[in-house]
C-alpha cells in the first residue's frame, strides 16, 4: 500500500520536498495508580527514560514517591520516618532520584529534602539542608560527583510569609553544608533546576518586588537576572546541559508567557490561544514542553520544536481518554512526561516519540488504518491534519506532507 502510494504520487512529492518535516507523533502510556481511583503525576526522567513522580495511596491520605523505571518494574519510596507525603522531583542520569518529604506538623520542621537511589528504596537519605523546612527540586551527578538544589526555609518571616532561599549542595552526605544563592535584591528566592555544568535556574525577589528568573554559575559565583518578557515578573524553570533555559515571564500587557532563553536573548513562545503559558521542560535539541491555556479555556500540555507550539493532546496515535494538561520534562531522546484528566482524574503519563504519519493503533507500525485515520481527521479539520506551514491552514501541503512521512514508514 505504501509503495503504490508513493509511485502513484511520486512527482507531487518530489515537488513538495522542500516542505518541513512534519511534526512526529507519540505513543501514550497511563500510569495507572496502585490503589483504583487515586491520582498519579510524573515530574521529570532522565536520559535513560526512568521517571519519576508520586501517587495517592491510603484512600487518598499519603502520597508516596515512584520512580518507574525504562524496564517497567517500579521502585517505591518512604523516605524518612514520620512521613506521611512524599514526592519525587528530579532524578539524574545516574540515577540519583530527589524530592520533598511533608512531616507532621508536631515536628520542628514541617518538610524536608531527601535523596536515595533505586538500590535504596524504601529508604532515603535526609539531605538535613535545614532545621526549619525544605525541598529538593533539581539534581545533577555523574561518577565523581552530585549536585543538589531547591529551596530551604529560615526562622525569619514577614507578616504570615517565611523567608524561602534557594540553595545547592554538593554530595549527599547529610553532615556537608548547603550553600545559600545570593539573591537579586529581595527578602526570597528559590532554585528549580541544574544542569551537568552545575549551571543553577530559579527565581528571586527583587528589590522592586515582583521576582525575576535567575541563572547562578556555581563555579564562578556569577549570579544573572534573566529578565522579563517586558512585565514585571519571570521565573526560569529548567536548563538543558546544552545551556537553554525555560520558564514564564510576564508581557507587557499583562499576559505570563512561556519562554527559552538562547545565550542572552529570551524568546517568547506565545500561548495556545490564551493568555498564560509556562515552559516546565527542555532538552538539548531545543524541545520545549510546558502548559497552556487555550482560547477556549482548560490548560493543554505543548511542545515546541521546529514545527512551532502544538497542544501533545493532537499529536497522539490513536483515540485517547487522557486529556493531557500539563508537561513536566523532556530528554534527548525526545520523551516527555506529565500528567493529565481522565474523568475527573489527575493521571501521570510517558509520551514516546514515533513516526509523522502513525495515526491509528497499533503505534509504530504503518498501514491502510493510518491513512484513514489522517483523512478523517483532515477531513474534519481538526489540527491533527495540520502538518505542513502556514499553521492553521489545512490544504493539499498538509496532504503531501502525510504523504511523505508514510512513504518514509516507521524505520
Amino acid at each position: 500500500m505504501r509503495r503504490a502510494l508513493f509511485a502513484t504520487l511520486s512527482l507531487s512529492l518530489l515537488a513538495a520536498s522542500s516542505l518541513a518535516a512534519p511534526p512526529v507523533r507519540y505513543r501514550l502510556t497511563v500510569l495507572e495508580p496502585t490503589e483504583a481511583g487515586q491520582p498519579t503525576q510524573a515530574t521529570a526522567l532522565n536520559q535513560s527514560g526512568d521517571v519519576v513522580g508520586f501517587e495517592r495511596v491510603d484512600g487518598g491520605n499519603a502520597l508516596r514517591s515512584i520512580l518507574w523505571r525504562h524496564d517497567d518494574t517500579p521502585v517505591y519510596f518512604d523516605p524518612l520516618a514520620s512521613d506521611f507525603r512524599t514526592w519525587a522531583t528530579d532524578i539524574s542520569d545516574s540515577g540519583v532520584v530527589v524530592g520533598q518529604s511533608k512531616v507532621p506538623v508536631f515536628l520542628a520542621r514541617i518538610s524536608a529534602a531527601w535523596a536515595a537511589r533505586a538500590e535504596d528504596a524504601p529508604n532515603a537519605t535526609d539531605l538535613q539542608v535545614s532545621s526549619f523546612g525544605a525541598g529538593a527540586t533539581g539534581i545533577t551527578s555523574g561518577p565523581a560527583f552530585e549536585v543538589t538544589v531547591g529551596w530551604s526555609d529560615t526562622s525569619e518571616q514577614f507578616g504570615q510569609f517565611v523567608q524561602r532561599l534557594a540553595y545547592f549542595k554538593s554530595g549527599l552526605t547529610p553532615g556537608q553544608s548547603a550553600f545559600e544563592i545570593p539573591r537579586l535584591g529581595g527578602w526570597s528566592s528559590w532554585a528549580n533546576d541544574v544542569n551537568a555544568s552545575t549551571v543553577v535556574v530559579g527565581a528571586s525577589l527583587t528589590a522592586a518586588g515582583p521576582s525575576h528568573a535567575f541563572s547562578y554559575r556555581i563555579t564562578t559565583t556569577m549570579l544573572t537576572d534573566l529578565g522579563t518578557l517586558g512585565g514585571p515578573a519571570s521565573e526560569a524553570r529548567a536548563i538543558s546541559d546544552s545551556g537553554l533555559i525555560v520558564g514564564w515571564a510576564d508581557t507587557p500587557g499583562g499576559e505570563r508567557h512561556a519562554f527559552v532563553r538562547d545565550g542572552v536573548v529570551m524568546h517568547d513562545l506565545g500561548t495556545l490561544g490564551g493568555r498564560s503559558s509556562s515552559a516546565e521542560g527542555v532538552n538539548d535539541q531545543g524541545q520545549v514542553v510546558g502548559d497552556s491555556w487555550t482560547a477556549a479555556g482548560g490548560a493543554r500540555a505543548f511542545i515546541v520544536d521546529e514545527s512551532g507550539m502544538r497542544d501533545l493532546n493532537t499529536l497522539l496515535v490513536g483515540p485517547s481518554e487522557l486529556r493531557l494538561t500539563y508537561a513536566a520534562d523532556i530528554n534527548n531522546a525526545g520523551v516527555i512526561v506529565g500528567w493529565g484528566r481522565r474523568e475527573g482524574q489527575t493521571l501521570g503519563y510517558i509520551l514516546e516519540p514515533t513516526c509523522a504519519a502513525d495515526y491509528a493503533l497499533p503505534a509504530g507500525a504503518l498501514d491502510i488504518s493510518d491513512v484513514i485515520a489522517y483523512v478523517n481527521a483532515f477531513g474534519a479539520d481538526l489540527p491533527d491534519a495540520d502538518l505542513a506551514p502556514p499553521q492553521g491552514v489545512l490544504d493539499f501541503s498538509d496532504v503531501l506532507a502525510f504523504l511523505i512521512a508514510f512513504a518514509g514508514g516507521c524505520g
